[in-house]
């Protein structure tokens, strides 16, 4: 295999005053060492562990980074200066350096900011969102009057709820199905869009007003398109400064709960009326408030309620950037056949990462090329020019941009092995590489119910 090895980074040097902007808090978390930065100025937060949280704190309180270093080298004596200079780059990168903040430039020189988006124009069709509301100020009266509806037991009593509606229709399933004999009708097509805004709306409402409720604040919210699915979302990033994992764990389950709910109410309504409209009407309901939240929503492979739930619940803080880290690191070592080394995965066991990661890697390929097919079969001559859109932004664009790659790589190191040449210039392993390898930003900076804008320190946003 060809060795593999990164350009050098820019030697650095740490100023001796490094200022932070205003309205910077850490906010520790429960169970972890883990704790949270908040820019409060731009509602965004940035994970960090205690070593790198106390130099912050220092320098929150005092510009100077010697003393930074000081206070952090007592939690940890491997603490260096190095290790300082690299915490300033991220820093710097991250826009949180104050008015002074000139100088972070000798600290990152050529540093491009990991959170720039990497979409091209062409991208941009499949991916924007439209902001549309601040609803903090209404979701706050609204929880004055009905906070009760978004406590943990009400969650408990909606999955309950859908639960018994699935008991009463065991048995019937076949007559059950045969409601949706005439799905695809215009009349029902425009009773099944106007449910999805319904439900919608309430799914956002029930994320926003639980996260009022343990005190967060909700001042954005719309809706955006994602690879030509249109999708309701509510930001709810503020949920991140809770210190108990319970509690965005609520926040992030709330919206798929309620929507079980009205599932299981649709249901019991099902079993008890024999009005063959109603019966059609409720069957529409429990195939958007059940199917297809819980195949969409709590799907952990996208970075929806399903992602954030799994990222709480086993306290692996970043699993898609790791997942992709170890995807990146696959394509290059087993398509590629590029001599990289392993990322370091957290966890005493990390080969569900690993699975994740792949899985996660997979799934985004044929999702994408599933949609573009669709798009050009549906949408005729339009659907032709989506596709032909796509097919440059997800594959022609990645590959071209791995091309270069290696070329740069074949020119500094010389040759390749045969067994390199075979596997990288071989077109089918060539562009599965480039898609792996390089995998689409946009499912890691959009996403849908809480669209998080993170990063956790050294590693990519989150």
């Amino acid at each position: 295999m060809t060795a593999f090895c990164e350009n050098p980074s820019p030697e650095a040097v740490l100023p001796e005053q490094f200022p932070l902007r205003t309205g910077l808090r850490i906010h520790p978390r429960e169970g972890s060492t883990q704790v949270v930065l908040e820019d409060t100025s731009r509602a965004k937060f940035y994970r960090l562990g205690p070593t790198e949280a106390a130099f912050i704190a220092s320098l929150v309180e005092n510009d100077s980074t010697e003393e930074a270093c000081l206070v952090a080298s007592r939690l940890d004596v491997t603490f260096t200066k190095e290790t300082a200079t690299r915490l300033c780059k991220w820093l710097s990168s991250n826009e949180l350096t104050g008015k002074q903040g000139s100088n972070a430039s000798s600290v990152a020189p050529g540093q491009t900011t990991p959170n720039a988006s990497t979409l091209n124009p062409f991208a941009l069709a499949f991916f924007w969102k439209i902001p549309l509301i601040n609803p903090d100020r209404w979701l706050e009266r609204f929880v004055c009057y009905f906070g009760w509806l978004f406590s943990p037991h009400c969650l408990f009593a909606g999955i309950l709820c859908f639960l018994w509606g699935v008991l009463q229709t065991t048995g019937r399933w076949t007559e059950f199905t045969d409601s949706y004999e005439n799905l695809f009708t215009s009349w029902r097509g425009l009773w099944l869009a106007i449910a999805w805004l319904i439900l919608k709306i309430i799914h956002e409402t029930a994320h926003g007003a639980t996260c009022r409720r343990y005190g967060g604040e909700v001042h954005d919210a719309g809706f955006a398109m994602i690879l030509l699915m249109p999708i309701a979302y509510v930001n709810v990033t503020s949920s991140w400064r809770f210190a108990s994992r319970w509690h965005r764990l609520h926040v992030t389950l709330a919206g798929v709960a309620v929507e079980l709910f009205i599932a299981g109410v649709a249901l019991i309504g099902w079993n008890l009326v024999d009005s063959l409209p109603f019966k059609q009407a409720a069957a529409d309901v429990v195939l958007l408030a059940s199917v297809s939240s819980l195949l969409f929503n709590l799907n952990p492979l996208l970075k929806f309620d399903g992602y954030f739930a799994l990222a709480d619940a086993t306290g692996v803080d970043n699993l898609y950037s790791y997942g992709q880290q170890y995807a990146r690191y696959c394509g290059m070592r087993y398509i590629l056949g590029l001599d990289k080394d392993a990322p370091l995965l957290p966890g005493s066991r990390p080969a569900w990462i690993k699975l994740y990661g792949v899985s996660a890697s997979i799934y985004r390929v044929f999702t994408t090329a599933g949609i573009l097919v669709a798009a050009a079969a549906l949408f005729k001559g339009a659907g032709i020019v989506i596709a032909i859109a796509g097919v440059f932004s997800f594959i022609l664009k990645p590959t071209s941009s791995l091309a270069f790659y290696l070329w740069h790589l074949q020119k500094k190191i010389g040759t390749f092995t045969r067994s390199t040449r075979g596997s990288a210039w071989n077109s089918s392993s060539f562009i599965l590489g480039a898609l792996v390898a390089h995998p689409c930003r946009f499912f890691l900076d959009i996403s849908c119910d809480r669209p998080i804008r993170s990063a956790c320190y050294s590693a990519d946003p989150c």
